[in-house]
């Protein structure tokens, strides 16, 4: 089921603050802070380890068996055509060609960690790793 679009930006509008789904104008993230002040950009780039390999992983990650249960865990609330939220981007991962098609856009937020966002539930180390991995192998449907 697709969303129109004004529908999306006001399901964003109103729930996906809570759930750590929003993007500026400019493409920056934001995030509501604990005390639910105002959105500010978290600077993540800070604190963020550098997990990605520097060649593909051997054995490669698998994507149904490794990769998919991490996207659907961290990345579907916002980013999946099921009804639940959209980031108002058009940015899907509800399927593998959707998410292979921007592979080159998820490396760099993920690797920056500026995904998830701040406020959403993060991945561990192991699972930002395993997701970097796959990308770094040009994210095989295996």
């Amino acid at each position: 089921m697709r969303i129109p679009p004004l529908v999306a930006t006001s399901l964003l509008l109103a729930v996906g603050p809570a759930l750590g789904c929003s993007s500026s104008s400019d493409g920056s993230h934001e995030s509501v802070s604990d005390a639910g002040e105002d959105s500010a950009v978290v600077d993540a780039a800070a604190s963020c380890p550098d997990l990605l390999p520097p060649t593909c992983p051997s054995p490669e990650p698998s994507y149904e068996d490794d990769v998919l249960p991490i996207i659907e865990q961290h990345c579907y609330m916002c980013h999946a055509d099921a009804g639940i939220v959209t980031s108002g981007s058009g940015v899907d991962f509800g399927s593998y060609a959707a998410l292979y098609a921007i592979r080159g856009d998820v490396l760099s937020q993920l690797n920056a960690c500026r995904m998830p966002p701040a406020t959403a539930l993060q991945p561990t180390a192991g699972q930002r790793t395993t997701v970097l991995g796959w990308l770094k192998c040009n994210a095989p449907d295996n």
